[in-house]
């Protein structure tokens, strides 16, 4: 069976040796088709109703993956101050992601209202 690194072809003919002696390690290697690709397809997983899918700042906050989601139509979800500061820098109107705080004390975790 073909690795799922090969059937994308993930490095676009690069050796990732190569990358890595370059670069140094750890390094982070994103290909930006395979991430367009797969935003497009969650986008179009719900057809019957208005949807738009949202992308987890928490997952990854590099600023271009951010970029490539805003440029695809998704919508966004930030838990923290700094994560909104990534969305405004990457060009997120704030009509286009929402707050979602999330407080912890002890055992118990609730979602916090900004509604006053």
């Amino acid at each position: 069976m073909e690795s799922y690194i090969n059937h994308v072809d993930f490095f676009k003919g690069n050796n990732p040796e190569d990358i890595a002696g370059e670069y140094g390690t750890p390094v982070y290697v994103y290909n930006e088709d395979v991430i367009r690709a797969h935003m497009k397809s969650v986008a179009q997983v719900i057809t019957k109703y208005p949807y738009t899918a949202n992308y987890s700042v928490k997952a990854n906050t590099n600023i271009h993956i951010l970029k490539f989601a805003l440029e695809e139509g998704v919508n966004c979800d930030a838990m923290s101050e700094g994560e909104i500061r990534m969305l405004e820098a990457a060009g997120f109107p704030t009509t286009e992601f929402s707050l979602c705080p999330i407080t912890c004390r002890g055992k118990r975790c609730s979602t916090q209202s900004t509604e006053t």
